[in-house]
């Protein structure tokens, strides 16, 4: 009977350890994860965006196909940056929240529209522009 009893006593003891060192694990995952892709804590200016856009237009204006993918990736972490302020925004006050639930909702059609146009910029490039131009509409 005592050693069913010590037994169970070290299972229950060895798997409290392995879950706690598994659930330390997962808040460092996510400590990690929120510092280094923390939207909350950036920043985006408007006349930033709006800059970068001019550099996409350019860009797309050369028919260069590899540098309007890069470019595209620069364009894309800051779309991705806006969404996160923006979505920081509707739940930090709640006497704005439904302003910015309606921001988020225009910039996630918007940013959904270009993620259908990435396949091919310079056909689409037309389209590319008049969608960072109304994204950056949407910028506060």
């Amino acid at each position: 009977m005592k050693r069913i009893l010590l037994i169970s006593s070290l299972i229950v003891i060895s798997c409290s350890a392995v879950k706690a060192q598994s659930h330390a694990g997962a808040q460092a995952n996510a400590s990690t994860t929120a510092q280094t892709s923390g939207p909350t804590t950036a920043t985006l200016s408007k006349t930033d965006f709006v800059a970068k856009v001019g550099e996409m237009t350019s860009v797309l204006n050369t028919n260069n196909a590899d540098a309007a993918n890069a470019k595209w990736a620069e364009m894309h972490q800051m779309l991705l940056t806006e969404l996160g302020i923006t979505k920081h925004n509707i739940f930090a006050n709640e006497a704005t929240k439904a302003h910015y639930t309606d921001i988020m909702l225009q910039q996630r059609n918007i940013y959904s529209a270009m993620i259908k146009l990435k396949g091919d910029l310079i056909t689409n490039k037309a389209a590319m522009i008049t969608n960072l131009n109304s994204f950056a509409a949407t910028i506060d």
